[in-house]
């Protein structure tokens, strides 16, 4: 681990950390400085490398139907009288992103209401070209827009919003009609509530609300260092498989 931090008077300096963690390089920055009788702090933080798997099991998470090396950016910005009050009140802004992983076969096919999972065991992964999710929170509440996934037997695309004070999610997950089989529904599930409880039923989407949430090019605001992470990502654009 290599760690640099430059104390001044009014100013607290994080210039470097980098460590290694569940395989993953992670690397930091940020600055604190008085403000207005209290302070304003702001941080970038990078992740590489990371393989999902090996995150897992560092977390203790049951197993997870994808696999890959993920690479993250995260982006936080806040201003307060007390670092509780800062935290209340942060903008935290991340982009999670993947390139040559593979899913479950089964999820692609329980996505989009695939008919034949009806008659048979959807057994096996499906490689995935790329991942993308956009996140970006103020205030404890947030917007996830996208969520993408591009696998060889169609792509999942996902938009939402939480609220982690009052611990509630609204989230719709579809496929895109054009990318599954023909077998496939492709109905989008609404997943809402309590995170303690949420119901998931099918969306009440017209055809046009489906191409609208398979489709949209549409991205969460975004610092200029991040919206520029997110756009090398070839899930940035819904466009087709």
């Amino acid at each position: 681990m290599r760690l640099a931090v430059a104390l001044q008077p009014g100013r607290i300096a994080l210039d470097e950390l980098a460590l290694t963690t569940s395989g993953a390089r992670v690397s930091a920055a940020g600055m604190a400085l008085d403000h207005a009788g209290g302070a304003r702090i702001g941080a970038e933080v990078t992740m590489e490398d990371a393989d999902l798997d090996a995150l897992r099991r560092d977390l203790g998470l049951r197993d997870l139907p994808l696999s890959g090396r993920l690479t993250g950016e995260v982006s936080v910005a806040t201003e307060g009288r007390s670092l509780n009050a800062a935290a209340r009140e942060a903008r935290v802004s991340a982009v999670v992103a993947m390139r040559q992983g593979r899913i479950a076969r089964e999820v692609v096919e329980m996505a989009s209401l695939d008919l034949r999972l009806l008659f048979r065991d959807a057994r096996g992964t499906t490689p995935v070209s790329c991942l993308l999710g956009v996140l970006d929170m103020r205030g404890g509440v947030g917007t996830l827009a996208p969520l993408r996934i591009r696998a060889a037997t169609g792509t999942i695309g996902g938009l939402g919003s939480f609220d982690l004070n009052r611990r509630q999610v609204d989230l719709v997950i579809g496929s895109l009609r054009e990318t599954t089989d023909t077998f496939a529904l492709d109905i989008p599930v609404r997943v809402s509530g309590s995170f303690a409880s949420p119901s998931i039923r099918p969306a009440q989407w017209s055809a046009a609300g489906r191409r609208t949430l398979a489709e949209r090019d549409e991205v969460a605001p975004l610092p200029p260092r991040l919206r520029a992470f997110a756009e090398a990502n070839p899930c940035f654009r819904a466009g087709r498989r």
